[in-house]
């Protein structure tokens, strides 16, 4: 079963009681962390977008591009033994983390592309 994830108590109560009996259920309780927003995303593909028609490579290989240049890797042990650097998600950055990530974007833009990147998102309209 996928996971849900609630921030009010009584919504996340009415939910478990709505689920079939008979199976067995864990409840984890955490504190909420403060995860980028939706605006912060948006703009960080927006500029994807621009960046890639920029070097003509796929948005995918852009972003993880910039996370290999910009971002600190932690490194995991594989079960062989080998050691390999695994990039943080911006899904699993704070708001602050995002921001900090998407003005190194705009520094790095500026000093190695020779352009800075929009601040707002905007439609081309043809």
């Amino acid at each position: 079963m996928k996971q849900l994830v609630f921030t009010d108590i009584d919504e996340a109560v009415r939910a478990y009681k709505k689920l079939p009996a008979g199976k067995k259920r864990q409840i984890i309780i955490r504190d909420a962390k403060d995860q980028r927003s939706i605006e912060q995303n948006n703009l960080y593909w927006f500029w994807v977008g621009i960046l890639s028609r920029h070097t003509g490579d796929f948005p995918k290989k852009v972003s993880f591009q910039l996370k290999r240049h910009l971002l600190t890797p932690t490194i995991i042990e594989l079960f062989d033994g080998t050691f390999e650097k695994q990039y943080p998600s911006t899904a699993s950055m704070s708001v602050k983390e995002l921001q900090e990530y998407l003005d190194a974007i705009d520094i790095w833009c500026i000093t190695f592309c020779g352009f800075a990147l929009p601040k707002k998102i905007y439609t081309e309209t043809r």
